[in-house]
């Protein structure tokens, strides 16, 4: 676990949190599970943000029961800890959105963080071909598997004109945010809307390549049904088959 936290804070929020009704609708769009670093906080915050898609409240006891049903109160530290956060933690909903800002900032520390730790090993691998445009693609957030990234740098001749995507070449500011959402331990469903031509349609190929190529580096049957796209045009299948061939 990472030195970047505060995990007295992650408490008060999850106790605000279970302990004034409707308070995590007030930090909704500021706080994901990233922002904790405690594994045990992750999983009392998935159980509430879960209750809450339900529409159900999200005190402790109901926290309690979801952690019951989806087999992670182990996880999460158990009864006793809930009870022991619940008890030493004060309900702080004032200060919750101070606090929600505090963990974001740890949360974007831990992030460089990875970074660099990443960029790291990318310079002990001595089998990497240009480090530098290796370390540069991490700090853009480009970073994908290694098979997935020279796939779509050398596509079929008949292909490679119009569906290469070079290493060297920089991706839109959209493409980074959704490549970092969908490829997160949490992806979330997003919309992207911009103009033609704009490489959209790489915001979830990229993503989705991947994931295949991750799994099959770890051992895993790639038969079968993997991953489906929904498209409004017969015409516009066939072009995004041509990409996907590509």
């Amino acid at each position: 676990m990472s030195n970047i936290h505060n995990l007295s804070i992650e408490q008060c929020v999850l106790v605000a949190l279970m302990t004034v009704q409707n308070s995590l609708e007030t930090v909704m769009n500021d706080l994901d599970i990233e922002c904790f670093c405690a594994e045990r906080h992750k999983a009392i915050f998935k159980a509430i943000t879960e209750l809450s898609n339900e529409n159900k409240p999200y005190d402790a006891v109901l926290v309690e029961q979801k952690l019951i049903e989806t087999k992670t109160l182990e996880l999460s530290g158990g009864s006793k800890y809930l009870l022991q956060m619940m008890g030493d933690s004060a309900s702080s909903f004032y200060n919750l959105e101070s606090y929600v800002a505090q963990l974001n900032k740890f949360k974007s520390h831990r992030e460089v963080e990875q970074i660099g730790q990443s960029i790291q090993e990318a310079a002990k691998d001595l089998t990497v071909p240009d480090i530098h445009n290796a370390a540069e693609s991490i700090l853009s957030g480009s970073s994908t598997n290694d098979k997935a990234a020279r796939a779509m740098e050398a596509p079929p001749k008949d292909l490679a004109e119009e569906y290469a995507f070079p290493a060297s070449r920089q991706p839109f500011t959209h493409q980074l945010a959704a490549w970092k959402i969908l490829n997160s331990p949490e992806p979330q469903s997003l919309v992207v809307t911009s103009g033609t031509g704009s490489g959209k349609t790489e915001c979830f190929l990229v993503p989705v390549l991947n994931q295949l190529a991750q799994e099959i580096d770890a051992g895993e049957d790639p038969e079968g049904v993997r991953a489906l796209f929904i498209y409004p045009l017969n015409a516009l299948i066939n072009s995004q088959q041509n990409r996907l061939d590509a």
